[in-house]
């Protein structure tokens, strides 16, 4: 009797915390395709950890590129697609929101 009580409670909640008929306002992924197919051709491998590459400067390059002024605010998706390229590299924070991801250079 209380398992069952206890799975409803949690269906509840689940149903209560996402409205019905919710959709994302963008879908993610087509920007992380986008930025997949575009970086190789941006970013080169050194496997040097003391050099990086600002995320703030592969953005706003980017912005020239898609014509875009929402490429600013893709900033999880270039983490993503970076990490997903070159899954050795090294993400840091430097200041409140520059990320720097290291063993890349523009190239």
């Amino acid at each position: 009797m209380v398992d069952t009580t206890t799975e409803t409670c949690e269906d509840l909640s689940d149903a209560e915390s996402v409205p019905a008929g919710y959709q994302p306002l963008r879908d993610m992924s087509q920007d992380v395709e986008k930025l997949l197919q575009y970086l190789p051709t941006v970013l080169t491998w050194t496997g040097n950890l003391y050099h990086g590459v600002s995320r703030d400067q592969i953005l706003n390059m980017l912005i020239e590129k898609f014509s875009e002024s929402e490429v600013k605010h893709w900033g999880s998706q270039c983490n993503r697609a970076i990490r997903f390229l070159y899954p050795d590299v090294e993400m840091k924070r430097k200041g409140k929101y520059k990320t720097y991801p290291f063993h890349v250079i523009f190239g």
